[in-house]
């Protein structure tokens, strides 16, 4: 049953890493990079300031500094501790098919270095640095 489940999840990670095509590959790159979404988050955090007081913004920043914390501690638990899962590009059997192609059975890389996770040309899946880095 484990490896049925570990064959389905590596054909839908096949499956979604085909959808997209060379011309997405800058998009998801800019919107799933850490340092896109500052502008936004310094305008709500002045909007939060005109609207509350600066009493408010900080109890709002401090809870959401202490859940973005336990949510990764979590993560980091899960992906590097527990799982300990390899990206499918340090999958023996699917190192060896070409990159940069939409057929199913291949897998489109955008980053040369391989930690943990995926490496994927889709928001869906990247993990904020193109899935990179580790």
């Amino acid at each position: 049953m484990f490896k049925e489940l570990l064959y389905n999840d590596e054909q839908l990670f096949i499956f979604l890493n085909s959808l997209g095509n060379d011309s997405w590959d800058s998009f998801w790159l800019i919107i799933t990079d850490k340092l896109t979404f500052i502008p936004l988050y310094a305008i709500l955090l002045f909007l939060i300031y005109r609207k509350l007081g600066i009493k408010s913004l900080l109890i709002i920043v401090v809870i959401v500094a202490i859940m973005i914390t336990f949510t990764d501690q979590i993560t980091n638990l899960f992906k590097y501790i527990l799982i300990k899962r390899p990206r499918p590009c340090r999958e023996d059997h699917l190192q060896e098919v070409t990159t940069y192609s939409t057929a199913l059975s291949q897998i489109k890389k955008i980053c040369t270095d391989c930690g943990f996770s995926f490496d994927t040309n889709t928001g869906t899946l990247s993990s904020g640095d193109c899935g990179c880095n580790g």
